[in-house]
């Protein structure tokens, strides 16, 4: 069984010459969340270090956190988590940086000794490098109830009941203008110093595959229960894990609508970075089952879902009078209403015939994004639906074994393998031996599958291109060097066939402009032909287009090629633009599946490293997809 690692921080009073102002619910924050785990985790199971007040100086923390969790008897699947309850700040970053995140700074926690001579907040970007040495395997996950915390790694009642605010966890960057030497950033050895990467030319934060949950957004502030001592967001957490068993994307969500609930001007976060599934159980090993359990509240003055385009919602007006969102109270019949608007990762609500409040909800009616055909001997199509029907939660495949029904892609048991193969007949992956691994492996493949068509076929139906152009005024196209010689470039905006000679590599970039005086939040992904996706851009929060000041990632220069095994490929490129930020953790990264008959090896996972009565909801956002055609030229 796995065991759990944690270094618990919470800081109330800081150093008398910090000239900081004291917090305090830091400290029981901690101490809430300890006995949570002691409760959750038998002693042999658990290695926990706290680190309370003036424990917790920058040197301290940084010591513990090497000593326990980067610690060799880690093994893989023991969880480590680091829990920081205390302020947040920011400063800004190193030039070197620049691009690497478009704000141009360290998001930061303050320590207890940080704001002395001669010592630093610790940034983001030292926080990277500590996670970085935690032994592979481990499943990594971080709490940080902060200001300014959303890229810091990089008994449900009916009523509404505003708390009264109380302190922010914040405090003033030290000097907004200047930032510190890369040498003043930690390092740990030769690999992990920023100062010696930029020496050499490949200065990089370093990816680390890890979870984070985190009191609001980077540009936001954190605030204390005025009534209670404790954070707002720890606070809604620990309520929240009352209901056992939640997936850290459902606890989170439950606890997003808690906090939204009473303090709106707080919006917590929820970070995954190299391919984490964030539908695993909270600190457990298993993945979340059964049906989704989604959230209906009432807030300024609409019925809103925590669903939308992202888990295949759409916004044409026949599917959003189809679609029956079904609401539970908790004491009473349930209700059905329609929808009126759907965005990204949240959708408007018809009215609502309850007390405004917070309540359970699900989907209903909700299209399946592939359907998928079993073929095999019953006995085998039955423990394949077993399995299926755990997952039932996606709601986005349809299993079905009839012969005369349409399908897009197959699932076939034959010569103790199963093999997952399109409407075509290719092949698109296999495993060898039929066993309950196998088939659970293939069946997060068809899921890899449906996450990608998902993610092709995601559009705003409620905003033609003219329309999008009133709404935001932006340029998006792929610059190919189809003429290396004369350094010629052409411009791709929709779709493009370029043919390339026998091991030619064309070079590609991508341009984004913003015409307009107004901010937008982007995401850029690549969706390879094997059901491969990467994301191009930083996350979300950090990825913010701005009048003339492109995104300095999707300028970088990438290689176009055919695989020696291809004839030809298809790259396409999804671009998601929108006026408000968006849950761009529901779009899981993925790496490409093969079209290979695998041995399965052991633990071996799926993942990478996701005309309305009022439309002014809907035009908040917008889709578009980039195709570019590679075929190798047939010598003369």
């Amino acid at each position: 069984m796995s065991s759990i690692y944690a270094l618990l921080t919470g800081i109330n009073q800081y150093h008398p010459d910090s000239n900081i102002n004291p917090l305090s619910g830091c400290e029981n924050d901690v101490t809430r969340f300890e006995k949570y785990l002691r409760q959750s985790f038998p002693e042999e199971r658990r290695k926990i270090k706290t680190l309370l007040g003036q424990q917790a100086t920058r040197d301290e923390v940084i010591s513990q956190f090497q000593e326990l969790l980067t610690n060799a008897a880690i093994k893989a699947g023991d969880i480590v988590l680091f829990y920081f309850s205390g302020h947040g700040s920011y400063a800004k970053s190193n030039p070197a940086f620049k691009d690497l995140d478009t704000l141009e700074r360290d998001e930061t926690l303050v320590l207890y000794d940080s704001r002395c001579e001669g010592k630093y907040d610790l940034a983001d970007k030292e926080l990277a490098l500590l996670l970085n040495k935690v032994p592979s395997g481990a499943d990594i996950v971080c709490i940080i109830d902060s200001c300014h915390s959303g890229s810091i790694t990089r008994n449900m009642g009916l009523a509404d009941a505003p708390a009264p605010i109380g302190k922010a966890r914040y405090t003033p960057a030290r000097d907004t203008n200047s930032f510190r030497a890369l040498s003043a950033y930690l390092s740990l050895n030769d690999d992990l110093n920023y100062e010696k990467m930029a020496v050499a030319g490949r200065l990089a934060v370093p990816h680390t595959r890890h979870i984070v949950l985190s009191a609001c957004d980077r540009g936001e502030v954190a605030y204390e229960n005025g009534a209670l001592a404790t954070g707002v967001f720890s606070n809604a957490l620990l309520a929240a894990l009352e209901e056992d068993g939640l997936s850290y994307t459902n606890l989170f969500e439950y606890a997003y609508a808690l906090v939204q609930r009473q303090f709106r001007q707080q919006t917590p976060q929820l970070r995954v970075y190299e391919g984490y599934n964030p539908e695993k159980i909270f600190l457990k090993d298993g993945i979340q089952q059964g049906t989704p359990s989604w959230r209906v509240q009432y807030s300024n003055g609409f019925w809103k879902l925590n669903a939308g385009a992202i888990h295949g919602l759409k916004n044409d007006k026949a599917s959003m009078n189809a679609t029956a969102i079904n609401i539970y109270p908790e004491n009473g019949e349930t209700v059905t209403v329609s929808l009126a608007s759907v965005g990204l990762d949240k959708s408007e609500l018809r009215p609502v015939p309850l007390l405004p409040g917070l309540y359970k909800a699900a989907i209903g009616n909700l299209t399946p994004v592939i359907n998928i055909r079993l073929e095999g001997m019953p006995n085998e199509v039955s423990q394949w639906m077993q399995e299926a029907g755990k997952g039932a939660r996606h709601a986005r495949i349809a299993f079905f074994n009839g012969k005369d029904v349409g399908y897009n892609y197959k699932v076939i048991f034959q010569n103790d393998s199963i093999l997952l193969k399109d409407h075509m007949d290719n092949l698109v992956h296999g495993v060898k031996a039929i066993t309950d691994k196998t088939i659970t492996y293939m069946y997060s493949c068809c899921r890899q599958v449906a996450d990608w068509q998902l993610l092709l076929q995601l559009e705003n139906r409620c905003m033609n291109e003219e329309t999008f152009r009133e709404h935001f005024k932006t340029d998006f196209s792929v610059d190919v060097q189809v003429d290396p010689e004369n350094d010629k470039w052409r411009s791709i905006t929709d779709s493009a066939t370029l043919c390339l000679e026998e091991d030619q590599q064309l070079l590609r970039r991508v341009r984004l402009e913003n015409r307009s005086d107004n901010d937008y939040y982007v995401a850029l992904y690549s969706l390879y032909s094997n059901y491969g996706i990467k994301r191009r851009t930083a996350d979300v929060d950090a990825s913010v287009l701005r009048k003339g000041q492109p995104i300095p990632a999707l300028a970088k220069k990438v290689s176009l090629f055919i695989a020696d095994h291809l004839e030809e490929d298809t790259i396409r490129l999804k671009l998601i633009i929108s006026k408000q930020p968006f849950k761009d953790f529901f779009i899981r990264q993925y790496e490409g599946l093969e079209p290979e008959v695998i041995t399965l090896d052991e633990g071996k996972i799926r993942g990478a490293v996701m005309d309305a009565e009022d439309e002014s909801f809907d035009q908040e956002w917008y889709a578009q997809t980039i195709s570019i055609r590679l075929l190798r030229k047939v010598a003369s």
